[in-house]
């Protein structure tokens, strides 16, 4: 049962996100099935402890300080690191939140409310994953689901199977209110901490940041593990991902606005890593012609022509190239020497 939680937060940065991490941390100090909260400082530049301290929760919080900034990855893993050095591991679940998030107040009890009652379409092996109305709206407005067909030979943005065989990536749900996912973001993951120890869930460091929540929540579904959701048990985003709100927006961003370039970069390098890692390339001649089609699309609809645009075209195929071969990290000297 879910009675006994603990909650890993992982920051990073200025002040400026601290308030959001207040709002979220007193909405986590009212829901009595989370026991304590370990916080991921990673390589914020202040003193979040004192900062915390000045709330005088009344929940238990450990504090893992990274002097630099590890990436989601690496702040994950520290926290999840941290809550198995329980020996006695006195906490059921482990949930997983970003900074910028709100719980709702009643989510952990309507999931309890599943579990107890063993509404169909609930298997005896699973996680949970809490519903973000903000950034998928129509999850919840269909009834069925995308399964790891989805993702096979895909090449950027690009399947031609996709086209053709939609309905074999679909799987209906046995309850229509019961979604069955096959990724899941970090923020929300509701861990069994026995499951965790055992099938050693631990998020892959080589992504350092991007994708890797996705490969995160695939190792759950290649160890036969599902992940479901509900709407009654939801968070609300205080803040939307870049390139989240628009068709299109993250690449024509890459383009246009020096903002945002490197993190396309490694957005699009670690999708490639991640295609290639999990043995999603399943027909290596529709894969190509996956990214024969993402090239010309790019280059044809996005790319300026001019020398400033023919170089980024030329970065973007190195970092895609780079997750090919499996050449991953926080790689600090290509991307940040793109940054601007």
């Amino acid at each position: 049962m879910l009675e006994s939680i603990i909650s890993i937060i992982v920051t990073y940065g200025t002040k400026k996100r601290l308030p959001n991490l207040v709002k979220e941390l007193r909405s986590l100090d009212k829901i009595n099935e989370i026991k304590k909260i370990i916080i991921v400082a990673n390589g914020a530049n202040y003193n979040i402890e004192d900062e915390i301290l000045q709330l005088q929760l009344s929940i238990e919080i450990e504090y893992v300080i990274n002097l630099e900034n590890k990436g989601s990855s690496g702040g994950f893993k520290d926290g999840i690191n941290a809550a198995l050095l329980d020996e006695n591991l006195r906490y059921d679940y482990i949930l997983l939140l970003d900074d910028d998030v709100t719980i709702d107040a009643d989510s952990i009890s309507a999931i309890q409310d599943v579990e107890s009652r063993g509404f169909d379409g609930v298997d005896s092996d699973h996680i949970w994953s809490l519903y973000r109305p903000n950034k998928y709206p129509n999850t919840f407005l269909r009834n069925w689901d995308y399964n790891l067909h989805y993702y096979q030979n895909l090449f950027g943005s690009v399947s031609v199977e996709r086209k053709i065989f939609m309905k074999k990536m679909r799987n209906l749900r046995k309850n229509k209110n019961i979604a069955c996912l096959t990724t899941s973001t970090y923020a929300g993951l509701l861990l069994p901490t026995q499951a965790v120890k055992n099938y050693k869930l631990f998020p892959d460091q080589n992504y350092y940041l991007y994708v890797d929540d996705l490969d995160f929540s695939a190792q759950m579904i290649m160890n036969d593990i599902k992940i479901y959701q509900i709407q009654k048990a939801w968070l609300q985003d205080e803040d939307v991902s870049f390139g989240s709100s628009r068709k299109f927006g993250a690449v024509k961003d890459y383009f246009q606005s020096n903002e945002s370039g490197f993190r396309y970069l490694y957005t699009m390098r670690n999708f490639s890593y991640f295609i290639k890692k999990n043995n999603l390339v399943t027909n290596r001649f529709i894969f190509k012609i996956n990214k024969i089609i993402y090239y010309a699309s790019i280059f044809i609809l996005f790319m300026p022509k001019t020398v400033s645009g023919l170089k980024k075209f030329s970065i973007l195929r190195q970092a895609i190239n780079k997750g090919l071969n499996k050449e991953m990290g926080a790689d600090s000297n290509f991307f940040e020497r793109n940054r601007n």
